[in-house]
């Protein structure tokens, strides 16, 4: 398997789930270290169960999961300390990626292939925060009102301008979406203008259990639940669908 040393995901087994770091080798296996390589420990893992597409998401998880088996170690049921060292090393670890996430993507200088506009619900913010920040990764850069309006800005003039501007529309299409009058604004002013001239820039998502509007139900859409598998699969066909000539 071609893999870089650096982050990455145990997919399978054992350790699934696990967010390490790759710098060594075993015979067939790889060598990844819980943590910083001068104190945490290390697993051995096939090649083929690594990946090194590690989404926020997979973080957050991940992140989750850590503080609870920690909060067990705090209320005395459970004792192995040198698994609570590992523990904490791996917390550290995973929680530096994430933040390097966010400050990546205020720092990162690089040229975007791509322009996309995240229409949204406020309920959903966090989610479009997530889809942003991991769309970076790939030169893909986003227009996300929480980014990107700032003091004072005229919200319709700066809306406009971000539609107009952008290569599709990513449509995060929830509950909350349907009862807001701005955010069916934004998607409709994009299907008007853009419908002829870009046929695949709509990529609509459903949120939970709703049906798609009229005008978009003849498109192809996803289904998303709070599962960080539909989260992976979701961001992989957006990638694909922005990426494809």
């Amino acid at each position: 398997m071609d893999l870089d040393y650096g982050p990455v995901k145990v997919i399978k087994v054992k350790y699934k789930g696990l967010i390490g770091y790759y710098d060594d080798d075993d015979l067939s296996k790889a060598i990844v270290y819980r943590g910083d390589m001068c104190r945490g420990c290390y697993v051995l893992v096939s090649y083929k169960y690594l990946t090194d597409e590690i989404t926020v998401r997979d973080l957050k998880d991940r992140i989750q999961y850590l503080r609870q088996r920690l909060a067990q170690f705090e209320l005395g049921i459970e004792c192995d300390i040198y698994e609570l060292h590992n523990l904490h090393e791996e917390l550290h670890f995973s929680e530096n990626l994430l933040n390097e996430k966010y400050f990546n993507h205020y720092t990162w200088s690089r040229i975007a292939d791509k322009k996309v506009f995240i229409s949204h619900a406020s309920q959903d913010t966090q989610l479009a925060i997530d889809i942003a920040l991991d769309l970076k990764k790939y030169g893909i850069d986003t227009w996300l009102d929480t980014w990107d309006l700032k003091l004072g800005h005229s919200i319709p003039k700066e809306i406009g301008i971000a539609l107009d501007n952008c290569d599709a529309i990513i449509l995060l299409y929830s509950k909350d979406y349907i009862n807001s009058t701005f955010c069916n604004d934004e998607w409709e002013a994009f299907y008007i203008k853009f419908n002829k001239q870009k046929p695949h820039a709509i990529l609509p998502i459903m949120i939970g259990d709703v049906d798609p509007p009229a005008l978009i139900a003849a498109r192809k859409y996803l289904r998303y639940d709070t599962l960080s598998i539909r989260y992976n699969n979701m961001l992989h066909e957006i990638v694909e669908a922005l990426t494809t000539k």
